[in-house]
């Protein structure tokens, strides 16, 4: 089991993260973050989008620019550890002066995105109540992922996966809700070991 003993709290957190910020917008991060699940179950999906652009690549950016906007209006209430993050971020902001490769950019600010989201994130406040509904979500979504998987790629239909997935998108997510198992795994939840078996089979 979770407990709160175990699981970092709002309540826990220094009393100067806990006051309200004036100036924040009224919308609180779960919004953001069902955003990332509506978005991911879209990309999934897949399709074409508006402006020529894919629903995948689309995904992407509307959760980038919502991350901005959060942290925007709410810089003073991040709790991320952003010093364990900076090196890769480093990195990553180095090989983009020194590529030639023309979508350098893009690929980028794809590879920041996931810390930038966590950031932005981590400045609502969090409780034992939220972190057990994000669990009980990451084992819907991944039955979900499975079962788009099966019916985009045929697998509903034929038994067998083609020689060639067209799941990148799949992948990631599947990916992300991997590591939801593992923490919970390591956190002492012992039943999270066979989610994370079941979503990277």
């Amino acid at each position: 089991m979770i407990t709160e003993t175990t699981l970092p709290t709002h309540e826990s957190r220094p009393a100067a993260w806990r006051r309200p910020v004036r100036g924040t917008p009224r919308f609180r991060e779960p919004v953001l973050v069902t955003v990332i699940a509506g978005v991911a179950l879209a990309a999934c999906i897949g399709g074409q989008g508006p402006l020529g652009y894919s629903i995948a690549g689309w995904s992407w950016v509307i959760v980038f620019v919502l991350a901005l906007y959060t942290l925007i209006f709410r810089p003073r209430r991040i709790t991320f550890p952003i010093s364990i993050w900076l090196p890769w971020a480093l990195f990553v902001l180095a090989r983009l002066l020194t590529s030639d490769i023309q979508a350098a950019l893009q690929r980028t600010v794809m590879l920041l995105c996931p810390i930038l989201v966590g950031v932005a994130v981590s400045t609502r406040p969090t409780n034992a109540k939220d972190l057990q509904f994000l669990s009980g979500a990451a084992r819907v979504a991944a039955v979900c992922l499975w079962i788009i998987i099966a019916l985009k790629e045929g697998l509903s239909l034929t038994g067998l996966l083609p020689a060639r997935l067209n799941i990148a998108p799949d992948v990631m997510t599947g990916n992300l809700l991997a590591t939801i198992f593992a923490t919970e795994f390591a956190l002492g939840r012992k039943r999270a070991l066979s989610w994370w078996l079941y979503i990277r089979a």
